[in-house]
């Protein structure tokens, strides 16, 4: 209770012990092998993470998607200095927290990414860098009542587009 209003403060809190196991298949591969002079600079990446894990008394954690899925394709050509990626990023559901004991998920999100490094000098590099370039919403999270066989929208939350510029210098 504070000022004579009463509050209900939720937070995360330790799980005792707990199991984390997993495996992460990933590949990067230059196109260079493809024998088309215009693809030499480019490459593919591409990287699937599964995780498994289980707390005490078969809780699952917080804030760890059970499926994580990458794809980016690169561009990176040291004669003019110039380097690329644009990137398709997706997270599975994740678990977000218990609330009032009813379970909030955050369902599946996807975001493309891209960036560009310009170097002017062998010590200065330009970078331009974007995140969330289709205006994905992020964290839509669901209250799901097993006990009622209900599930129910509980916050969607909007992040935007986010852009970056600067300057790096080495040494």
């Amino acid at each position: 209770m504070y000022k004579g209003r009463e509050y209900e403060i939720y937070f995360p809190i330790n799980s005792g012990d707990t199991s984390i196991e997993g495996v992460e298949l990933a590949t990067y591969q230059k196109l260079h092998f493809l024998g088309v002079p215009a693809l030499n600079w480019f490459g593919v990446q591409a990287n699937w993470t599964y995780i498994n894990m289980e707390g005490e008394d078969r809780k699952i954690l917080a804030q760890m998607p059970k499926h994580v899925i990458n794809f980016a394709l690169t561009y990176d050509n040291p004669d003019i200095g110039f380097s690329g990626t644009v990137g398709l990023n997706w997270n599975g559901m994740v678990f977000e927290k218990y609330e009032k004991g009813v379970p909030i998920w955050n369902t599946p999100i996807h975001r493309l990414d891209a960036s560009a490094n310009y170097a002017l000098t062998d010590n200065i590099r330009v970078y331009v860098r974007g995140k969330n370039l289709l205006d994905s919403p992020g964290d839509p999270e669901w209250e799901y009542k097993p006990t009622l066989d209900e599930t129910r929208l509980h916050e969607i939350k909007y992040y935007g587009r986010w852009f970056s510029a600067g300057i790096d210098y080495s040494l």
